[in-house]
C-alpha cells in the first residue's frame, strides 16, 4: 500500500515511514498480552544464552559489497561515459565510426 508514489521527493518515503510505524504500533497493541510476554521472555532467554543479539557477518559483507559495486558503477558512469562522448569513441558493431549525434 502506497499513498504517495516513492518517486516524489521526501513525501514518497515519508508516507511509508509513517504508515509502517503506525501499522507496527497497531500490531503490537492488538497482540494478546500473554503472547507478547511469552515472546519477550523467549527473546531475553536467547540473548542470555548466546550473550548478544543475533548478527550476520555474511549479510553485512553482502551489503558492503553491494554498496561498493553501486559506487563503482556510478563512478564509472560519471568518469568514463562523458569521456567516451567527448572523444567520439562510439563505434558501430562493424568497426565504423558513428556520426556525432550533435552534428547535422
Amino acid at each position: 500500500m502506497d499513498l504517495i508514489p516513492d518517486f516524489i521527493p521526501i513525501l514518497g518515503y515519508l508516507d511509508d515511514v509513517l504508515l509502517l510505524t503506525g501499522l507496527i504500533w497497531i500490531t503490537i497493541k492488538l497482540l494478546p498480552p500473554e503472547v507478547l510476554a511469552e515472546c519477550s521472555g523467549q527473546a531475553d532467554d536467547w540473548i542470555r544464552s548466546n550473550g548478544a543479539k543475533p548478527t550476520s557477518r555474511a549479510g553485512a559483507a553482502l551489503i558492503v559489497v553491494l554498496w561498493i559495486a553501486i559506487g563503482a558503477a556510478l563512478w564509472f558512469a560519471a568518469i568514463f561515459v562523458p569521456l567516451l562522448i567527448r572523444r567520439d569513441l562510439f563505434m558501430s558493431p562493424f568497426g565504423l565510426r558513428l556520426p556525432k549525434p550533435w552534428a547535422s
